[in-house]
């Protein structure tokens, strides 16, 4: 994006220029989007040469100043910056994709006890470390894996219960959730 002022290319998506500080409007839509995303309101007023953000959310206020830099006046500071660069991330190990010939449903067994639901899945001869329990919005996905076979079982649940605990229990798993 060009500044509509002064004509020097600005890569920030605010219409912000940092060099003469101009605005160029989309500044202020930008912080109405985000505060129509949580429910509130915001304001933009121009004092100078820079800009007053005030963000109102369910009835608390919060106010800020966005004040233009010259980047070419303090970029050599930056360079001697006395924080420390972080080191580069470390390279993730490619994962191996794993392929099944068959995916299993396994058989379960739902009992309810007062405020409490008690959940076992049948999954025989496979090792703790091959079984994977995920507690989803409204529902928990079991997976499992024992050899090119993969088990798998998505076992919906109250909106008003939630996950408390999991047990691999010699070829089963107990799932146990509250209310």
């Amino acid at each position: 994006m060009r500044c509509k002022n002064c004509g020097k290319d600005i890569d920030n998506m605010l219409g912000l220029c940092p060099y003469c500080g101009f605005f160029s409007g989309e500044l202020e839509e930008s912080f109405m989007n985000i505060a129509r995303m949580f429910g509130g309101k915001a304001v933009i007023k121009q004092d100078g040469d820079s800009f007053i953000v005030i963000l109102d959310f369910q009835g608390t206020r919060q106010a800020f100043r966005i004040t233009p830099i010259n980047l070419e006046e303090i970029s050599p500071s930056l360079a001697s910056s006395p924080e420390p660069v972080p080191a580069p991330p470390e390279p993730v190990p490619e994962l191996r994709k794993r392929v099944f010939k068959k995916t299993v449903e396994p058989d379960t067994e739902t009992n309810e006890v007062k405020d409490r639901i008690y959940i076992r899945v049948d999954l025989p001869g496979i090792p703790e470390e091959d079984i994977e329990i995920d507690e989803l919005e409204n529902s928990i996905e079991v997976r499992a894996y024992k050899g090119k076979t993969r088990f798998f079982k998505l076992i919906p649940i109250p909106e008003t219960y939630h996950m408390i605990s999991k047990e691999t229990l010699s070829g089963e798993v107990i799932i146990t959730l509250k209310k």
